[in-house]
């Protein structure tokens, strides 16, 4: 999660590399084992923006190491750092501005301001972290216990546990007995809810109760340990006491986008690394039994290179990546034909998988969609009230929001909503990837590289709107267009910088319809209706124009 920065930890060769963005130029160099970056400003900064000083700096700490890797300079003030403004894309092999990264409103700029990670990146980057920021200079004498999230993250402090098993006899003693052992914490032994949290403490849209404990938590850190029942000084943050909670009040007073941009309109989490306020809401949890850990496991089985990058992707215990996850407490659903019966489509289809269906993409973070965390039903109704796409439309990109309702009351008896003209003859993919806001529309362009979509909703008509997705104002969504475009057969080579300047960005959108046109059929086809499409696969202009004209176009971050 966090490294001391150097050539063993980096995840690319960083000599030589050569950088430019917003007229400054950024040479990363090593020597000897330490990693540095000269930057020089080709014109006047602009003091609104964030941006280190010319000069060397040294790179000090990574952090990330799966999809994601950013940097952090040493400032030369006591320890506070400063963000190098690029991160590298591991699968890609490129390096790309930070900001470029997450969904940011385009005039947004950098994101990260000097002491941003002191201040709160490491809250839970590291195991133990405490800011301790001077209250009358802007120096922090900031100290971690371990950089990374180490066995106390999970397991509580050690030192009872390491002072105790120092004898032998006790530790032969405890191996006899089978008993656990009370001087450690193992979250596989605690219920639910506490084991859980351990997850929580991190996992979550979380707060500070009050201006006492922030101070606290400055000075000594978090005071949670794995197996209390409370965060302590933070509260998880629920819109759904925004009403009645005045801490939750008083976040949205500061920040009036606070609640949208982390949550859907009815509660549901919106944004990846926050899954314990989706799991909460779940009927699961309220057994008691259920937790994080009845899925994932913390540590890989076995020393097999494969095996283990198979579960760094998403920490899933092996034997939980089909339907055993549900089937652990829902047993009936281990026979075929009460499946098939249940779902409706082939035991050995997408269509069957309960985490398609419970568990759809609906959560945005790293330049992908990720599954909801909170187990819900597909419900038409709520993807009007919300704009959160359904299971059902998520699949079937190529239906409408209408047909979706049908079927539901049809095979689950759910009451049919009022639907819209626009939910009635368009299909739901197309309607969210235009008048979507820009976490919609990001979820959109990922599903339509998402082979399971693919296969059952096929992949002609997806080409115009990928492409003219590319086009889009958010530089991760026309990042997650162009590389559901490549999925495609004939694009699988084709090159786009999808932060270059806007002409740039035209040029490579027209290239890309110029390649479409000429892997197209000559002969029309009849696309059905709900496509928009005419019969030589153009979007139909008037209609696309007028759906634009309805896009929500709030600043998203």
């Amino acid at each position: 999660m966090t490294q001391v920065a150097g050539t063993d930890t980096v995840a690319t060769d960083f000599n030589g590399v050569e950088l430019s963005l917003n007229g400054s130029d950024y040479t990363l160099l090593e020597d000897e084992g330490r990693l540095f970056v000269e930057i020089s400003h080709t014109k006047p900064l602009d003091p609104e923006e964030p941006v280190a000083p010319a000069g060397r700096h040294e790179i000090v700490l990574t952090t990330g190491s799966h999809h994601l890797q950013f940097y952090w300079m040493a400032t030369m003030n006591t320890r506070v750092i400063d963000q190098l403004p690029f991160a590298y894309m591991i699968k890609e092999e490129r390096w790309t501005p930070m900001r470029a990264t997450f969904l940011l409103p385009p005039a947004q700029g950098n994101f990260y301001a000097v002491g941003q990670w002191n201040r709160g990146c490491m809250d839970c980057h590291t195991t133990q972290g405490r800011p301790r920021v001077s209250n009358v200079s802007f120096q922090m004498d900031t100290q971690v216990n371990e950089f990374g999230i180490s066995c106390a993250a999970c397991h509580s402090e050690g030192t009872k546990h390491i002072s105790k098993n120092q004898n032998p006899v006790r530790r032969y003693a405890h191996y006899l007995s089978g008993k656990p052992d009370d001087t450690i914490k193992n979250p596989k032994r605690l219920d639910g809810q506490k084991a859980s949290l351990v997850c929580g403490q991190c996992h979550s849209i979380w707060n500070f109760s009050g201006i006492t404990e922030k101070q606290e938590w400055n000075t000594k850190g978090s005071t949670y340990r794995a197996g209390d029942e409370s965060l302590a000084q933070r509260y998880v943050v629920n819109p759904r006491e925004a009403e009645k909670n005045p801490l939750v009040r008083n976040i949205i007073a500061n920040d009036p986008h606070y609640l949208e941009n982390r949550f859907w309109p009815d509660g549901m989490i919106r944004v990846t690394g926050r899954e314990y306020n989706g799991v909460v809401d779940s009927p699961c949890y309220a057994g008691g039994e259920f937790s994080c850990l009845s899925c994932h496991t913390m540590h890989a089985k076995g020393h097999d290179r494969t095996e283990i990058r198979a579960w760094s992707d998403d920490q899933l215990k092996p034997e939980m990546r089909g339907n055993a996850a549900c089937t652990q407490c829902h047993g009936q659903f281990e026979n075929v034909a009460a499946l098939q019966e249940h779902t409706r489509h082939q035991a050995n289809s997408p269509g069957s998988s309960c985490y398609n269906c419970h568990m759809p993409y609906t959560t945005y973070g790293l330049l992908k969609a990720i599954r909801s965390h909170q187990v819900s039903n597909p419900s038409a109704l709520e993807s009007l009230q919300t704009g959160r796409p359904n299971a059902c439309n998520l699949c079937h990109l190529d239906k409408t929001l209408a047909s979706t309702a049908d079927t539901l009351k049809q095979w689950y008896n759910q009451p049919v909503p009022t639907i819209p003209v626009d939910e009635k003859t368009i299909a739901a993919s197309i309607l969210w990837s235009i008048k979507g806001d820009a976490g919609q529309r990001a979820l959109l362009a990922w599903s339509m590289g998402w082979k399971p979509a693919q296969e059952i909703s096929g992949t002609e008509w997806t080409y115009p709107y990928l492409i003219r997705t590319m086009a889009d104002p958010y530089e991760a969504v026309r990042f997650i267009a162009h590389r559901s475009l490549r999925s495609l057969s004939g694009f699988e080579d084709f090159d786009f910088d999808y932060t270059a300047e806007p002409s740039a960005i035209m040029d490579g959108i027209n290239e890309a319809y110029l390649k479409w046109q000429s892997l197209k059929s000559d002969e029309n086809t009849a696309f059905p209706a709900p496509l928009m499409l005419n019969s030589e696969g153009n979007i139909v202009n008037r209609e696309l124009h007028r759906l634009l004209a309805q896009r929500n176009n709030r600043p998203v971050l």
